[in-house]
């Protein structure tokens, strides 16, 4: 199976991420990218820039804790915009 995946994270990676992105790997996605916006301080310019560079991604997913959650929503809406095939996960 080869599909594309996009994730972004609001928050920085947690312990949990790299096994998320494991089992992405084992179950056969092959060309999985994440952005982390929120330490790399991505403004949303550069974040649009980032997401049109995107080739047609299967899936967008994006993590937000509580604070940064209407971040988290505008991010999945200007993903969802930009690629309105890929299935966007926000959690």
């Amino acid at each position: 199976m080869h599909a594309s995946i996009t994730l972004f994270a609001e928050v920085a990676l947690c312990s949990d991420s790299k096994l998320f992105l494991d089992h992405l790997l084992a179950d056969g996605y092959t060309d999985v990218r994440f952005i982390d916006a929120m330490t790399n301080n991505i403004d949303d310019e550069n974040l649009e820039r980032m997401l049109r560079e995107e080739q047609a991604p299967d899936i967008i997913g994006c993590t937000a804790i509580t604070p940064s959650i209407y971040k988290a929503e505008s991010t999945m809406a200007l993903a969802k915009r930009l690629h309105p095939n890929a299935v966007t996960v926000l959690g």
